[in-house]
């Protein structure tokens, strides 16, 4: 009985400074690269594609050093083909074959909507380019800019946040799945 004693204090003190792991939480979904100029700031984040009929979604999520999601930005319903598109400013939630995009903070652990952002409307600079897209692997490239401005529906999560982000020089490498899986 004295060694059990022994043997369950000795995990107690030594299994606490035992080192863990690096071990992420953050999905294995992302596959590729973005990066953009956001209000003047370089900008990062995970990036996938997702097939959605005949076109195709981008989403990009931006975490904090805590691994807690702070920002989504997505583009919609993007033709599978090289070419311009203009994004739309209709909200993403209403369904039309238009490509369109949305922004959005997070704030607590990441799972609480912060400030929402609508695409600038009548703006002729809001666009999504593919650039390249293989079809033997599905990958993409593109780039776009589009302006977002705060959602007045809405009360200001942050109030030092800005009333417009703009997103320019953005670039994107991805593969557009058709399911998502764990690589």
């Amino acid at each position: 009985m004295k060694n059990l004693s022994f043997i369950v204090i000795i995990l107690f003190i030594g299994l606490p400074s035992c080192k863990k792991e690096n071990v992420s939480t953050i999905s294995d979904i992302y596959w590729g690269e973005v990066s953009a100029t956001k209000n003047g700031e370089p900008w990062t984040g995970k990036i996938f594609a997702r097939l959605s009929g005949t076109r195709f979604n981008v989403i990009v999520d931006v975490y904090n050093e805590q691994e807690f999601l702070r920002e989504v930005f997505r583009i919609f319903k993007i033709p599978i083909q090289e070419q311009w598109n203009k994004i739309d400013s209709i909200k993403p939630n209403v369904d039309t074959a238009l490509t369109r995009a949305s922004y959005a903070t997070l704030v607590d652990d990441g799972d609480v909507v912060g400030d929402i952002f609508n695409v600038l409307e009548g703006d002729s600079e809001n666009f999504v380019t593919i650039t390249s897209y293989n079809e033997e692997t599905n990958e993409v490239k593109g780039n776009f800019q589009v302006t977002f401005v705060f959602d007045e529906t809405d009360s200001k999560s942050d109030p030092t946040a800005p009333d417009t982000i703009r997103f320019t020089n953005g670039e994107f490498y991805t593969k557009v799945m058709s399911e998502l899986l764990n690589k």
